[in-house]
């Protein structure tokens, strides 16, 4: 029973942190030409149900063959969501700031 319980009590609390709005980095520039070659990379493999290491490493061969120029499309893309990412972390901070004041200023006037 006290194992259930606790168990309880470690899941609610998970929820609660899988609920945290900080905004979370953007995909690299790999990762995005992953998502966009995955299917690809899947059929090149010719495997029912391949695992996903080998489809990085195909994905991986691919994009050390690209060029430059092929790669800046997703360097692009990625510093974009960069770019966004850091606007989002000066929003979250000055959210953040907000709300350790207002707790400040509470618990200053309990005491």
């Amino acid at each position: 029973k006290i194992a259930t319980n606790e168990s309880k009590i470690y899941n609610a609390k998970m929820e609660i942190m899988r609920k945290d709005d900080r905004p979370r980095r953007p995909k690299t520039a790999f990762l995005i030409f992953v998502d966009s070659y995955k299917e690809t990379a899947i059929k090149t493999l010719n495997i029912d149900s391949p695992r996903m290491a080998d489809v990085i490493r195909v994905c991986s061969k691919e994009w050390n063959q690209l060029n430059n120029h092929e790669k800046e499309i997703f360097n692009n893309e990625y510093t974009k969501k960069m770019d966004l990412y850091h606007r989002e972390v000066v929003k979250y901070t000055n959210k953040q700031i907000e709300i350790n004041k207002k707790r400040l200023m509470a618990s200053n006037s309990i005491n």
